[in-house]
């Protein structure tokens, strides 16, 4: 099933193969959310998304936009070193160690922050390990 754009293919049809995500773009690891997110590191330390976007109701909210890998909107531009998708939300450690989170905040997984769409910045002085 592709209904919601996760195999990347840049379309919402179901593929009975294998097919290759629709990007030049070469990725360092790859983390897939049960709410049918898939994002990934790039080997420049960018994060791209695709499949519903993190945050949203549900799969009627998936375009043929959301099927090929691309920037979460939410997400400042910087180095980011490891990703974690989870069931509608995701998290990211930059160079740092701060860690970032997006997506649903239904059972407190992101909480709104000043100057972020569900984004909330942690930085406390710990180490995080994905």
């Amino acid at each position: 099933n592709n209904a919601e754009g996760q195999l990347g293919a840049g379309d919402l049809a179901k593929h009975g193969a294998p097919v290759r995500v629709q990007t030049q773009t070469r990725f360092t690891s790859l983390s897939a959310g049960a709410g049918g997110g898939v994002c990934g590191p790039t080997q420049d330390a960018a994060v791209l998304c695709w499949g519903i976007p993190l945050g949203e109701a549900s799969a009627e909210d998936a375009t043929v936009e959301n099927a090929q890998p691309s920037p979460p909107a939410t997400l400042p531009a910087e180095r980011y070193r490891a990703l974690s998708v989870g069931n509608g939300f995701a998290c990211v450690r930059n160079a740092r160690g701060d860690v970032r989170c997006w997506g649903d905040a239904n059972a407190g997984q992101a909480v709104d922050s000043p100057g972020f769409e569900h984004v909330v910045f942690l930085s406390l002085g710990v180490t995080y390990i994905f």
